[in-house]
């Protein structure tokens, strides 16, 4: 009997070393999906990290996609500047060659229509050198708050009455064709003036005219400071250029009634566009700028074939006039959004602040570079033409200086990414991956102790038929 009890003994301590349900299929789980966290249960503090690191690992992914994205538009834009450099080299030859005595002015004319293809090559490559919807060589001409010609008139050929002042009146669009604005000063003196975006003065008066000084403006910096605002759309920086300006005082030609038969205006050219202008009536009434017209000095026009640079044109005096506009070919302005640069990101893990460095748009255009007056009609315009190449020749050799240091930047912030993606991978890894090696052997220990408490449960189960037979038998 004492031998039976150990036996029992025995097979009852066997059985109670067998692994519960769940002990036995958890090794099968980490087996099958190779990861030691399946549950919160099994390591929540671990489930924790690993989430964030998750959370950085992904976002780092899109990061390096991005970067490498930021990568091509620098490629491209330097591909493209290196082709308006050629281009550039090109124009400045033509211009060696205007400034020569022995061309008359049949060759020179010549030499212009070559030029002025060449500069339309630079325009076309600074606004085509595109890579996923974005250029780093051209940024978008944007008139800030000021309304363009047809927002002011809503309609061509309307007339309306308007106050003059120190503030742009209309913005005029690359793109708008047949422009012709007429303005009645109904006795004050009220004078048109137009300027491109970088502050160059095409027409109008100069800053002696009472218009401006009545005003308070009698210097550039002050015109600079009150006037040509990025918010008005002017450029950032722009700078007064009147070296060029038609002067209002240099002639008058009575446009006669509003909206009557054409006349021969005075005329200026800047990029390729043609503006006329009637001059300045104040100048010519028999009392010089007095800021008061009458009869037909009260009236002024601006025409324009075709704009092919964004213009600003304003209305300065003390009163109110009449103005009426008409036109063709309006065109869209983009006042949303500012891509003067584009962010690329650096680094987002969870967390932390986002880190991010921009990509500055150089525009490369003719007017960015200050091309939009070169002319080969002279030896003296010629030469000018030549100061205008050398500065713009020198402006995009340190662009593409600037974006070879940019490129440098992105390489060097793509491999530290792909460092870091490989160590958080790691680092993941060591929180959720299963020890393939231990869980088998876990697996194993179940596997034999299941086995062993079967035989030794069958064992127990033929004892009482073992003592009964000897029993029987004694």
């Amino acid at each position: 009997m004492a031998r039976l009890s150990a036996m029992m003994s025995v097979a009852q301590a066997g059985l109670t070393r067998l692994p519960s349900e769940q002990e036995r299929l958890r090794p099968l789980e980490r087996l099958a999906t190779g990861l030691r966290i399946q549950r919160a249960g099994d390591d929540a503090a671990g489930l924790a990290i690993a989430e964030r690191l998750t959370t950085t690992l992904r976002a780092q992914g899109v990061i390096g996609r991005g970067l490498n994205e930021a990568i091509g538009r620098v490629q491209q834009a330097d591909d493209g500047l290196g082709c308006i450099a050629e281009l550039l080299q090109q124009g400045r030859e033509l211009a060696v060659a205007a400034a020569s005595d022995h061309l008359d002015d049949g060759d020179r004319a010549g030499l212009q229509q070559g030029l002025r293809a060449l500069i339309d090559q630079i325009d076309a490559i600074a606004t085509g050198t595109r890579l996923f919807g974005h250029s780093l060589l051209s940024a978008p001409r944007t008139s800030g708050l000021t309304p363009t010609l047809d927002e002011v008139f809503g309609q061509t050929g309307r007339t309306l009455s308007l106050n003059s002042g120190l503030r742009p009146l209309a913005y005029l669009p690359a793109g708008m064709r047949n422009v012709q604005v007429e303005i009645d000063a109904l006795g004050a003196d009220d004078d048109l003036q137009v300027f491109t975006t970088d502050g160059r003065h095409v027409l109008g008066t100069g800053l002696h005219d009472i218009g401006w000084r009545g005003n308070g403006i009698g210097t550039a910096e002050q015109l600079e400071g009150q006037v040509m605002l990025r918010t008005l759309g002017f450029e950032a920086g722009a700078r007064l250029e009147a070296g060029a300006l038609l002067d209002g005082r240099s002639g008058f030609v009575d446009p006669g009634v509003p909206g009557g038969a054409p006349v021969s205006l005075m005329s200026t050219s800047l990029g390729g566009m043609t503006l006329g202008y009637s001059g300045d009536g104040d100048h010519h009434d028999g009392t010089p700028d007095d800021g008061q017209v009458s009869g037909p000095w009260r009236h002024e026009m601006l025409t324009i074939g075709e704009v092919t640079q964004p213009l600003l044109l304003m209305v300065t005096g003390a009163g109110r006039f009449e103005a009426r506009a008409s036109w063709s070919d309006a065109q869209a302005v983009d006042r949303a959004i500012d891509r003067s640069r584009l962010s690329v990101l650096l680094q987002a893990d969870a967390g932390q602040p986002v880190q991010q460095m921009s990509l500055e748009v150089l525009p490369a255009d003719s007017g960015s570079l200050g091309l939009s007056g070169v002319g080969l009609a002279s030896r003296e315009a010629a030469e000018s033409s030549l100061t205008a190449f050398d500065r713009a020749i020198g402006r995009i050799s340190q662009y593409r200086g600037r974006f070879g240091a940019l490129h440098g930047q992105l390489e060097r912030a793509l491999d530290l990414g792909a460092s870091t993606l490989e160590n958080l991978g790691a680092a993941r890894g060591r929180l959720l991956d299963a020890d393939m090696a231990t869980e088998l052997g876990t697996l194993t220990r179940q596997q034999v102790l299941a086995q062993a408490a079967q035989a030794l449960q069958g064992q127990t189960a033929a004892l009482p038929r073992q003592v009964l037979g000897l029993l029987l038998g004694g």
